[in-house]
């Protein structure tokens, strides 16, 4: 086995290989951002949100400027003890989640985690392995109690040792060890788990180290043209500490195996602030959720990236200016971003003129270094970004496409060849405030939509007389073994005596969520989704607990074609589309087959409208 696990392209850390051709896979469907939950009131470049409402109406307001979006809403805690460290729940009992009685916190952080879920979010903890545990001279009687926990190691005999600090900052090399068996974070996670069967999703940031770190990034050893300060340390002895803690303690490096040990936990790894090859991002792009970047824009934009530079910190107040970074920042990447990673990056060109990635379905992304224009064209003339302009559809509901100009103007679109049919489009304005507002509506000419667009205002279009915002059914709020008759305003009904029933956690995009299945020992099974008359399907989730086979779908409305999908292979996830744009006037028909039975297909985040 190679243990060069450190090495820019992951080894050994991928336990499921999964198709990223166009419309499979199951990458990174959310918008992600971070809330800081905190206790200080020094001035700095964050905003710590104080209350437990305050990160619900966080939650609110992406919700609005995203159309309903799926959310990954991340949460650091910061206190005058730790910067950046899992879980939140530093203290049990303290404020915001805790009322100074013990078991308050993490009860309150349970109901926290059920709340998100209304607003289509999920909650996430980040892990910072190698950015954590600043100094505490202020609070810490003496050296020692100046170091978190978390930021302990371990020679090779096992025993305990101060991380290595780096930097005079104060930065320590977090062991992953000690997160699970000697650190606060696993006594936190543990209890979640006994009590709950919590699900949540944590997230290693920076788990690959680079030549020039970005952010305090103390992965900076001789070898790599750095220097750790004040102490040495053997690059294998990283290496050893990591594997151990993957060995041991990890989950899944991006995928949606769930480790036996923390049921209902999933993870995955960024790439790493700072240098990396355009060949080892390709290849960190195979084995990655979610992918970013730290001072490359050029490369955040040519190859998608979640991260990117954001350089904002917003607050509750609707007319804090930061939010028109966040609205800029997510309209420039992360929604193009999102569509991007349902495609699988082929070759590139980077030269001193041009900057370019092809992506399977026919996608080319390119970036010209001499006009600074960006362009992303899927097919040869369906445009989705020019410059400061946006044409994005929905990741999950296609026909809904997010509109933006940078600087404003009047421009004509071409429509994707999904919406072939449709006459008329109504146009609805999107804010952090409020649902879509309807503002008016056009005519399509020859399969195109000549639209005004004020600058920095974002737009959805929909084709006329559809309901602009999608819903989904992600079965959060149901237990294990539950017989699903309804649910939200869908109804579900199997053919003979067999039901519709929740599998219980699932990962869902990284995330363990409950799905539903046909309980029957059939090999082929007829099931219907039953829908209000108008009513849109846009897209699910299909997982596969093992054999080979299936799901087609057909629909109520004739315009609509049949879709099917080939089963992803034991244990993974496939997220497909309908691109349907035509509401039902009856039932969807879904055959479900598994050449060991039909029971093995799991069904879960089902978008509608």
């Amino acid at each position: 086995m190679d243990n060069t696990i450190f090495s820019a392209t992951p080894k050994n850390m991928t336990p499921v290989k999964q198709d990223y051709s166009n419309g499979l896979g199951d990458r990174m469907d959310a918008i992600s951002y971070t809330i800081n939950f905190g206790m200080t009131d020094k001035p700095g470049e964050f905003k710590l949100i104080q209350t437990y409402e305050g990160a619900l109406e966080i939650q609110k307001m992406v919700k609005n400027i995203t159309n309903n979006a799926h959310q990954l809403s991340y949460t650091i805690g910061q206190d005058k003890l730790r910067w950046g460290t899992v879980p939140y729940l530093y203290e049990d009992t303290e404020y915001p989640m805790g009322d100074g009685t013990p078991g308050s916190g993490y009860a309150k952080y349970h109901k926290y985690v059920e709340d998100s879920f209304k607003n289509n979010a999920d909650v996430a903890q980040i892990i910072e392995p190698l950015l954590v545990g600043r100094w505490r001279d202020d609070y810490a009687p003496d050296e020692e109690d100046k170091i978190p926990l978390s930021c302990y190691t371990h020679d090779e005999e096992g025993n305990k040792k101060i991380g290595w600090t780096a930097g005079e900052e104060g930065w320590y090399l977090l062991s992953l060890y000690n997160l699970y068996e000697t650190g606060y974070a696993q006594r936190a996670w543990k209890k979640m788990q006994d009590n709950w069967n919590f699900r949540t999703h944590m997230y290693y940031d920076a788990m690959i180290p680079v030549p020039e770190g970005f952010y305090n990034n103390p992965n900076r050893t001789t070898k790599y043209g750095g220097i750790i300060t004040n102490t040495e340390m053997e690059w294998d002895a990283v290496q050893r500490e990591t594997l151990y803690s993957w060995e041991n303690f990890a989950i899944s490096s991006a995928q949606e195996h769930i480790h036996p040990k923390y049921k209902g936990i999933s993870c995955s790894f960024s790439i790493p602030y700072g240098p990396i090859s355009d060949e080892d991002f390709i290849d960190t792009w195979m084995n990655s959720v979610i992918i970013g970047t730290r001072g490359n824009e050029a490369r955040d934009l040519v190859f998608g990236a979640e991260l990117g530079g954001a350089d904002y910190s917003t607050g509750t107040t609707p007319n804090d200016p930061e939010w028109e970074k966040f609205i800029t920042r997510l309209f420039k990447f992360n929604l193009q971003y999102l569509y991007m990673m349902e495609r699988r990056p082929l070759s590139f060109i980077n030269t001193d003129d041009i900057y370019q990635v092809v992506f399977s379905g026919d996608m080319i992304s390119t970036y010209d270094r001499k006009t600074e224009n960006y362009t992303l064209v899927e097919k040869g003339d369906f445009v989705i970004a020019d410059g400061g302009d946006r044409f994005i559809p929905q990741v999950g509901a296609g026909c809904k496409i997010y509109v933006y100009s940078r600087d404003g103007k009047v421009r004509t679109w071409k429509l994707p060849e999904t919406w072939a049919g449709v006459s008329d489009i109504d146009i609805y304005k999107l804010s952090i405030t409020a649902a879509p507002e309807k503002i008016g509506y056009a005519a399509v000419v020859d399969g195109n939509v000549t639209l005004s667009m004020d600058a920095k205002v974002p737009y959805v279009i929909v084709p006329a007389g559809n309901n602009p915002t999608p819903k989904t059914a992600n079965f959060n709020d149901l237990a294990s073994g539950t017989i699903v008759k309804e649910y939200q305003d869908l109804k579900f009904d199997v053919e003979g005596e067999a039901e519709f029933k929740v599998y219980g956690a699932n990962a869902r995009g990284g995330f363990a969520s409950p799905s539903i299945y046909a309980e029957c020992a059939d090999t082929t099974k007829i099931a219907k989704i039953g829908m209000a008359e108008g009513t849109i399907l846009h897209s699910m989730k299909i997982g596969n607990r093992g054999g080979k086979g299936r799901v087609v779908l057909h629909s109520s409305n004739p315009k609509n074609p049949d879709v099917m999908i080939e089963l992803p292979e034991t244990d993974q996830v496939y997220k497909f589309n309908t691109s349907w744009v035509y509401g039902e006037t009856g039932d969807v028909t879904v055959t479900i087959e598994n050449d060991k039975t039909a029971s093995y297909v799991l069904f879960d985040a089902i978008m509608y409208s």
